[in-house]
C-alpha cells in the first residue's frame, strides 16, 4: 500500500490533468482500490496563461501566486508530495518557492525526474 499523499497541481487543461490522474490510477492498479495513494487535487482553471507569462511577462506575478496558492492548499490538506501537471507551470518554481519556501521539499519536478529517466535510458544503450 502506497502511504504517502500525493498533492496535483492541476487546472493547467482540464484534460491534461485528468490524463494525468488516470495515468496514475493505471501506474497503482490492483486488485484493491485500497492501495492506491491518497491524492488530493487542486485545480485552478482561472489560472492565466503560463506560455502568455513566460513569453510576455503578462500576469506573471498572478501566474506564481496562484501556483503558490495552489501548494498552500496541499500542504495544509498534509500532502506529502506534489506534482505540477503542466510542465511549463515549473519554470515558475524559482518565484514560487520564496512564497512557498516549503513547497520545494514536497514537489516532485517532473522535468527533473525526466531528465533522470533519459539518462537511465542512454546510459543503459552505451
Amino acid at each position: 500500500m502506497f502511504k504517502e499523499t500525493i498533492g496535483l497541481v492541476g487546472g493547467f487543461g482540464a484534460y491534461a490533468t485528468l490524463n494525468f490522474y488516470r495515468r496514475i490510477l493505471e501506474e497503482f492498479a490492483s486488485e484493491s482500490e485500497r492501495n492506491y495513494p491518497h491524492i488530493i487535487m487542486d485545480n485552478n482553471f482561472t489560472m492565466p496563461s503560463r506560455t502568455r507569462a513566460l513569453l510576455y511577462d503578462e500576469e506573471y506575478d498572478v501566474v506564481v501566486r496562484e501556483i503558490a496558492d495552489s501548494m498552500k492548499k496541499l500542504i495544509g490538506a498534509k500532502a506529502d508530495r506534489i506534482i505540477l501537471v503542466c510542465g511549463t507551470a515549473h519554470y515558475f518554481l524559482k518565484d514560487v518557492y520564496k512564497i512557498v519556501p516549503e513547497a520545494e521539499m514536497k514537489v516532485m519536478n517532473i522535468i527533473d525526474c525526466l531528465g533522470k529517466k533519459l539518462q537511465e535510458i542512454i546510459f543503459e544503450k552505451f
